[in-house]
C-alpha cells in the first residue's frame, strides 16, 4: 500500500473484537456439524483473549496487517460495487424512462440556448422564509 495507517484502533480493542469474531464463527462451524474445527477455533479466540489482556501490544503487527487488508478490500470492492449499481440500477431505470419519452428535465419542450428556468417572482418577501419546510 502506498499510504501509511495512522489512526489504527487500539490494540485492546482489536484483540477483542476479532476474538468475538472468532467465537462467533466458530458458533457457526459448531452448528453446521463441524465441531473439530469450532473447538480449534475456541481455542484460537481463547489465546487471542489471553493474549490482549496481558500484552496487547503483540498484536500491533496483526492490527496493522488487518488494517492494510481491510484498505485494499475497499479500493477492491468500491468502484466494483459502484459500477454495479450504476449497471444494474441507474441504466436499467435510464432505458425505461427513454422508452417511454419521459423528459424529467424538460429538455425536449424548450428550445433555447439555456435550460436557466427564471426563479418565481413573489411579492411579498416576507413570505419568502415562511413555512420553508
Amino acid at each position: 500500500m502506498d499510504r501509511e495507517i495512522t489512526n489504527l484502533p487500539s490494540n485492546t480493542n482489536f484483540g477483542f473484537s476479532f476474538s468475538a469474531l472468532v467465537v462467533i464463527l466458530a458458533g457457526v462451524f459448531f452448528l453446521v456439524g463441524m465441531s473439530h474445527v469450532a473447538a480449534l477455533l475456541l481455542l484460537i479466540a481463547t489465546i487471542l483473549c489471553v493474549v490482549t489482556a496481558l500484552a496487547p501490544t503483540k498484536l500491533s503487527l496483526l492490527n496493522n496487517i488487518w488494517m492494510r487488508f481491510g484498505l485494499f478490500l475497499g479500493k477492491l470492492f468500491t468502484p466494483v460495487m459502484t459500477g454495479a449499481i450504476f449497471f444494474v440500477l441507474i441504466s436499467p431505470i435510464a432505458l425505461v424512462t427513454r422508452l417511454f419519452g419521459r423528459d424529467e428535465l424538460a429538455i425536449k419542450r424548450f428550445r433555447t440556448k439555456s435550460y436557466w428556468k427564471p426563479p418565481i417572482s413573489v411579492t411579498d418577501e416576507s413570505d419568502l422564509f415562511r413555512n420553508q419546510f
